[in-house]
């Protein structure tokens, strides 16, 4: 079971990487039909290194720390963090009615109640 999560947490930091490599202004030209990148008032943290949706919720993980949910499109974000002993989240996934983050060398996190409390998963040894 933990090298399923790692492989999870790996896989989708290098899709996340790539595709939020492109977002790096804030504000991009229109493209066809007049659509527009527009900056979101957060979340704070650093950089954004996940990003993912969870039916109508947005969570948002940071580089130099916390996690980050969202339940009204973007407009503002809350910091969830309870639980979270390692701060600098690299994936976020999302598999049936839980919520997981990958840290940068803290191990696996699980939450199943949208991240208050998020609960330690399977850290790796030492």
């Amino acid at each position: 079971m933990k090298s399923k999560i790692q492989r999870l947490a790996f896989s989708l930091v290098l899709i996340l990487s790539f595709g939020l490599a492109c977002c790096a202004d804030n504000v991009t030209a229109p493209g066809p039909g007049g659509a527009a990148w527009v900056q979101t008032s957060g979340p704070g943290g650093g950089s954004v290194n996940a990003l993912i949706a969870k039916g109508t919720i947005l969570f948002a993980g940071t580089a130099a720390g916390d996690v980050y949910r969202s339940t009204d499109n973007g407009a503002s974000w809350t910091a969830v963090n309870t639980g979270l002993t390692n701060l600098s989240v690299h994936a976020l996934g999302v598999s049936g009615t839980s919520l997981f983050a990958g840290t940068g060398g803290g191990g696996a996190f699980r939450s199943t109640d949208n991240a208050e409390p998020v609960n330690d998963c399977e850290t790796p040894a030492s």
